[in-house]
């Protein structure tokens, strides 16, 4: 990927049997399994972690910039403080989400708001960074590499196009196409 790392994976199965007792969700439920499992990613677990790591981001971006006299720049603490407000956003949908959970209700089509929400901020708080920092921080220290994975995060576990399409069909009720 463009980091470098390989993080995806596809694997293909040809003239596989299954016994019908080892189905998950039975015969030819195999797209509405797929489609909770990335509910349920897009909406509970990786939201959770990555506000936990971009809240630390944050903290360290927001050091560095007052260590390099950034924060005297009104657009440079206004982008920070846009990045604040969007990690705040995630982590009240994180609890509107653990609240759901407990009451027994799967994550549906809205874990694709959250999806894009992520994503968005995850970008916005790379492309931040790299003003704080300067051009040359595309190519040394952390953010550099940041910054590639945050472009990769529009296509991680769906992309941002098909993010939109679910909003769009499922939760707006528009017509497909």
């Amino acid at each position: 990927q463009i980091t470098g790392e390989a993080e995806f994976n596809e694997v293909f199965l040809d003239d596989v049997f299954v016994p019908d007792d080892q189905l998950v969700g039975g015969l030819h439920d195999g797209w509405a399994v797929a489609n909770t499992t990335l509910a349920h990613e897009r909406g509970t677990a990786f939201p959770f972690k990555e506000q936990v790591v971009h809240e630390v981001y944050l903290d360290e971006l927001y050091e560095r910039a007052a260590a390099l006299g950034r924060l005297d720049d009104p657009s440079v603490a206004d982008e920070l403080a846009q990045v604040f407000v969007e990690l705040r956003l995630l982590r009240l949908h994180n609890w509107q989400t653990l609240s759901s959970l407990g009451r027994g209700r799967e994550p549906g089509p809205e874990s694709s708001v959250v999806k894009l929400a992520w994503t968005t901020m995850t970008q916005h708080l790379s492309d931040t960074a790299l003003v704080v920092e300067g051009p040359g921080s595309v190519l040394a220290g952390p953010w550099g590499r940041q910054w590639l994975w945050s472009q990769a995060a529009g296509i991680a576990g769906g992309t941002s196009e098909i993010q939109r399409t679910i909003i769009a069909e499922r939760m707006l009720g528009l017509p497909r196409g």
